[in-house]
């Protein structure tokens, strides 16, 4: 939860054709890609590759058995997780915020106790 609270996601602008999906993924070697396809199904590609003309990735890291691969007229848009500086901060001040809240309801009112 604390990670996904830092990243945003970018959609990545790639020149036309497949050859443009190659020289990106040699240039930025992502980790992982969020595609969605022309049917509006949005899946993460970890370790993403380029397979012929295709996008192909895992859909479960570590799961090779979950290989998948997107033909460029499959693919509707990509995007790549970037980290969020305004998202951390929302994230870093709303800890804080419900630590601080917590600590004034728990913390004790009197030194002694009324009767």
């Amino acid at each position: 939860m604390l990670g996904t609270g830092c990243t945003t996601n970018r959609p990545v602008q790639l020149s036309p054709g497949p050859e443009g999906l190659g020289t990106y993924l040699q240039t930025a070697r992502p980790s992982a890609l969020q595609v969605t396809d022309t049917a509006g199904k949005v899946v993460w590609l970890h370790a993403p590759t380029l397979a012929g003309d295709s996008l192909a990735g895992v859909l479960n890291r570590g799961d090779s058995r979950s290989r998948r691969a997107f033909p460029p007229a499959a693919i509707s848009s990509i995007a790549e997780p970037q980290f969020s500086a305004g998202r951390t901060l929302g994230l870093v001040g709303g800890v804080l915020g419900s630590i601080g809240i917590a600590l004034l309801i728990v913390a004790p009112t009197g030194s002694e106790p009324v009767y």
